[in-house]
């Protein structure tokens, strides 16, 4: 071990990440762990247990096994590597203008203290592309990969493990690396949503503060929940209504509020979380304005006007959370599941219910029928149908399509399913086995995995609803709109451009992510890390605040 090579990286890394820095000096290095002269004259870090070396790299020419692998990695953008050792496969990527950021993670302090010892790593420590994580918990790479890591902005994101390190610390690797996958595949999810919504998010947003800061509504708690999906079997569950309702609250969904009207069934609460126009098709045939409707601040516009009791609330949305921080608190509900269902449950569940009757959520369409009679899909199928393209055509047509579409039998019975329905019920049922409520589901084409029997007790009673206002929405806009246009010009890289911003600056930035996502899309090109890209966005939603005032 090498005390001024040791010295040397700790002060390159105490001045990007002092508290990193700060917690190996206070470690002992892992003596197991020494350095060995390769052929070619570099130090390579060899593991020694029981008189056998384990060398991390190869004894000849460990750069040139480096090169070799970094050619297999042809794309860039983030990359996350699982173990450090010599930090030899890692130099290559210091060269590349498209990688936009990595992430090294080491299972130990100590294990990355010897590292530290050996050979000197200040290149790629002060690097601002570079970050480590060491001697962490699965759940805190995975808070770090939500916080850190975005698609808009980095691009493409791999994981990139050193067999040979991983190989010598399977378990704590083998946990690390099924936990990146999994958080991988969530922001990949949260990255496609973004790149279709993400501009729409943020028009309609602006757009509704003037009516979100009039809206003074506020749901009481409840202890019963009766919730309407628009799926095919309501129809022969519409009968049930009258009885669970009693001493329930009835939650429709929007797509299912039409429904409800047709037969005189008045609901207690519709909630609505779509941001898209079509949206409006569920209520064409108008909606009692004395009902309270909940709303996304992202929902559109055209929607927020329908009701006299507008309830906003704030999702997962970068820019819904930055105001709600800033300028109104307003509560939240668990949009994550993607669809409006599992949005009326986190609903009932804010509002302290222990009990949840869910009908009409079908996730999937049998007999290749998507909704239920009386939805918005009908009369617009209706006009379109002819003895040439009778409706079942129509129906049919709506989802086979989809290129993931496979049927099942239940009951003699074929049902149509989609990989997006699928994901649905599974983030449903996922909620479900976090809650502590008697659940009951009356579709007959799933049913509830056997969770332990809820532990019912004193609901705490909640209340949901906005707080007071900081200040008028035109203010708040106007600071806002400064604040962006104040915002230095991209340059460099991305790594270094975050790096110099402020942490209220970051945040700025966080609220234009999705609409960075959609405008990516929109060139029709990948252009990760292109600086002329983030001006372009960021000019683009001034532009949108500014004739948004002047309207």
């Amino acid at each position: 071990m090498n005390n001024t090579i040791l010295e040397r990286n700790l002060l390159a890394l105490s001045s990007r990440e002092a508290n990193l820095a700060a917690r190996l000096s206070s470690v002992d290095s892992d003596n197991k762990i020494i350095g060995q002269t390769a052929k070619n004259g570099s130090q390579v870090p060899v593991e020694v247990e029981e008189e056998r070396h384990f060398p991390y790299h190869s004894l000849f020419n460990p750069e040139k096994e480096s090169i070799r692998l970094a050619a297999e990695y042809y794309s860039g953008g983030y990359l996350i590597f699982l173990g450090f050792a010599g930090g030899y496969q890692i130099e290559p990527f210091l060269e590349r203008s498209d990688v936009t950021g990595i992430l090294i993670i080491e299972s130990s302090l100590s294990t990355l203290k010897s590292f530290l010892s050996i050979k000197d790593h200040s290149r790629i420590i002060l690097d601002s592309r570079v970050h480590f994580l060491a001697d962490v918990s699965v759940k805190e790479v995975e808070q770090y990969l939500v916080s850190h890591c975005f698609p808009a902005l980095f691009g493409n994101i791999q994981v990139i493990p050193l067999r040979s390190r991983v190989l010598r610390d399977k378990i704590f690797f083998t946990a690390v690396f099924s936990s990146v996958k999994t958080s991988l595949s969530h922001l990949a999810d949260d990255f496609t949503v973004q790149s279709v919504f993400g501009s729409r998010w943020f028009k309609n947003t602006i757009i509704n503060l003037e009516t979100a800061q009039h809206a003074t509504t506020i749901l009481s708690p409840i202890k019963k929940a009766v919730i309407t999906a628009a799926g095919p079997s309501l129809e022969s569950d519409l009968d049930k209504l009258p009885e669970l309702r009693q001493g329930a609250c009835l939650i429709a969904t929007d797509t299912s509020y039409h429904v409800l009207k047709e037969v005189g069934i008045k609901p207690d609460i519709i909630i609505s979380i779509d941001c898209q126009h079509i949206t409006y098709y569920h209520f064409l045939n108008g909606i009692d304005r004395d009902i309270p409707l909940v709303l996304d601040l992202a929902s559109p516009p055209t929607i927020t006007k329908l009701t006299d009791v507008p309830v906003f609330f704030t999702s997962g949305h970068p820019l819904s959370l930055y105001i709600s921080n800033n300028w109104r608190n307003f509560p939240s509900i668990d949009t994550s599941g993607g669809n409006v269902t599992h949005a009326a449950v986190s609903l009932a569940v804010s509002l302290g219910t222990r009990e949840i009757h869910l009908l009409g959520a079908d996730f999937c369409y049998p007999q290749g029928k998507s909704y239920c009679r009386g939805t918005y899909i009908y009369p617009l199928f209706q006009r379109e149908s002819h003895r040439f393209t009778p409706l079942d055509h129509s129906f049919f047509d709506f989802f086979q399509k989809n290129s993931s579409l496979s049927s099942t039998q239940k009951d003699r019975e074929t049902c149509y399913v989609t990989q997006p329905l699928l994901n649905y019920k599974e983030r449903l049922v996922s909620l479900l086995s976090t809650l502590s409520i008697d659940f009951n589901n009356y579709s007959p084409y799933w049913t509830l995995p056997d969770f332990p029997p809820p532990q019912i007790s004193r609901a705490e009673r909640r209340f949901f609803g906005a707080g007071n206002c900081h200040q008028d929405w035109r203010n708040f806009l106007e600071k806002f709109y400064n604040q962006l246009c104040a915002l230095p010009r991209p340059s460099v890289s991305v790594a270094s451009y975050l790096e110099s911003l402020s942490p209220d600056q970051r945040g700025l930035w966080l609220t234009l992510l999705p609409a960075l996502a959609q405008t990516r899309k929109m060139t029709g090109t990948d252009r990760t890390g292109d600086l002329p890209l983030l001006q372009e966005v960021l000019d683009w939603s001034c532009r949108f605040i500014s004739k948004h005032f002047q309207a």
